[in-house]
Formats: structure tokens, C-alpha cells, sequence
């Protein structure tokens, strides 16, 4: 792994968030902005692409830790960490889509499928311990899959709410 400190191109500050992003380890964007700073030159379609890819897992890491938090005493900083990691993404995003037009559709994609990832493994770890709980929203998964192919998409997303966040968390109790 790079040191942070010996961090001075684009490909130490790669290296080192993709590291980070193995451990689905959370970081802020003020330490990557300040990283950005030691590095000076122009970045590559590739780069900013990586960029993009960990922005989108900061986002998910985040935002879990947020919808996963009790309602009655909500994780705000995660909140606020979510919130500017979205932003440093669509900053990000935005660059690429100026370089890359059509890349658009795919790079939404992958972002809501990697915040997903994280939200879905959040849920599994909670459920863990408890089966009743795993196959009672495995079947309302799929029930809400059903609903969402016939089109009846609000019914659908209140059963994946349901099957995703435990009762008491900010993300049953709607974000």
C-alpha cells in the first residue's frame, strides 16, 4: 500500500484510494482534496474515470452509514460526508461527461449500483443473526421486483424500503 505522505502523482493517489476502497474503508473528501493538492498536472480520461468509480463507493460507504443509523438519533456526519462525496462525484462526473459524452448512462448505473452494494451488504450484516428476518426480505425483494416489472414502481420502492432497512432506522423511517 502507498503511504499517504508519499503520495506526489496520480497513480500513488490511485493506488492509495483503491486500497481504501478494498477495505470499504470510509475517508473524507477534505483528506482527498488535500491529496489532490501535492499533485500537479493535467488528469487523464482513465483518472478521472477512477476518480469517479471512488467517489461512487465513498458515497454508498456513507450514505449506508446514514439510512443504517436509528431515526431517533440519526448519524448527521454521515450524512454530511454522503452529501459531499455526491457533490465531489458530480463534479467529477461532470468533467468526464465533457470529454466522454456518451458515458453517461453507463456511469449513472454503475454509481447507483455501487451505492446499492453498500446498502444491501449494510442490510446483510444487520440481518445476519437473524434468518427469519433474511427470508422475509429476500421474499419481499422479490415481490417488489414483480411490482416494478408491471410498472407499479411507488409500490415497489415501499417494499424494497421495507426489505432493505430495519424498522427504526432513518432509512425506513424516509431519509
Amino acid at each position: 500500500m502507498v503511504d499517504q505522505t508519499e503520495i506526489t502523482s496520480m497513480s500513488d493517489l490511485l493506488s492509495y484510494l483503491q486500497t481504501v476502497t478494498n477495505d470499504n474503508s470510509a475517508i473524507t473528501i477534505e483528506h482527498i482534496k488535500h491529496l489532490l493538492k501535492k499533485i500537479s498536472g493535467k488528469i487523464t480520461i482513465n483518472e478521472l474515470n477512477e476518480l469517479i468509480k471512488i467517489s461512487s463507493n465513498q458515497v454508498g460507504i456513507w450514505e449506508a452509514a446514514w439510512l443504517f443509523s436509528p431515526a431517533n438519533s440519526p448519524n448527521t456526519d454521515a450524512k454530511q460526508k454522503s452529501q459531499q462525496w455526491r457533490k465531489q462525484w458530480e463534479t467529477w462526473f461532470g468533467m468526464l461527461l465533457e470529454q466522454v459524452p456518451d458515458a453517461r448512462e453507463q456511469a449513472e448505473r454503475i454509481h447507483q449500483l455501487t451505492i446499492l452494494k453498500h446498502h444491501m451488504s449494510k442490510g446483510f450484516d444487520y440481518n445476519r443473526n437473524k434468518p427469519l428476518k433474511r427470508l422475509f426480505s429476500a421474499g419481499l425483494s422479490q415481490i417488489a421486483i414483480i411490482f416494478n416489472r408491471i410498472g407499479l414502481n411507488d409500490i415497489a420502492n415501499n417494499l424494497y424500503i421495507l426489505a432493505l432497512y430495519p424498522k427504526g432506522t432513518v432509512g425506513r423511517a424516509g431519509g
